[in-house]
């Protein structure tokens, strides 16, 4: 059995002032938008996510709202791995996930994102605002990934998410 993982940085964040704290940073009108396109890009996606692990950052958390919107009810877990614990704490995360799930989906932040994927896989991709990557593993529990045993299947940032819901909704 196949595990399918997902890997998503958060959406653009704003500045609103100088003084909000980093772990406070909400997402920009953008970041909103690019969101919702991510999340119905995905619902679409063969492998959908049957669990959600995010950083308690609040653009991560706002992210992850907008995305699960367009995946219907789907439990989400706030991980503190996910914020500020180097590429170990996401490795930690990935290999806690509940062995039924099948899939699941882990927002968070950069480098620590691209450390894991490379981690993961060997592949040095760039993770911008919004976007998912989604690796596959030859294992039957979590637990068993290990550097090097993931397969980068694809990665689709905002842009060619939102372009594909848009042709989408054409047909």
């Amino acid at each position: 059995m196949a595990k399918h993982l997902w890997i998503m940085r958060h959406a653009k964040s704003a500045w609103p002032d100088s003084i909000v704290e980093d772990l406070n940073r909400p997402l920009s009108k953008q970041g909103k938008e690019d969101a919702k396109a991510v999340g119905k890009w995905l619902a679409a996606q063969d492998h959908k996510p049957q669990i959600i692990s995010v950083s308690p950052a609040k653009r991560a958390r706002a992210t992850v709202k907008r995305v699960r919107k367009q995946l219907g009810d789907c439990p989400v877990s706030i991980a503190e791995e996910l914020y500020g614990h180097s590429v170990l704490g996401y490795m930690q995360v990935v290999q806690e996930i509940a062995d039924d799930a099948e899939c699941a989906l882990v927002v968070g932040h950069n480098p620590d994102l691209e450390q894991l994927i490379i981690m993961l896989t060997g592949n040095v991709v760039a993770m911008t605002t919004s976007c998912i990557a989604h690796i596959d593993f030859q294992v039957s529990d979590w637990r068993d990934i290990r550097e090097g045993t993931g397969e980068l299947v694809q990665i689709t940032n905002r842009h060619q998410a939102a372009a594909s819901t848009v042709a989408a909704d054409m047909l």
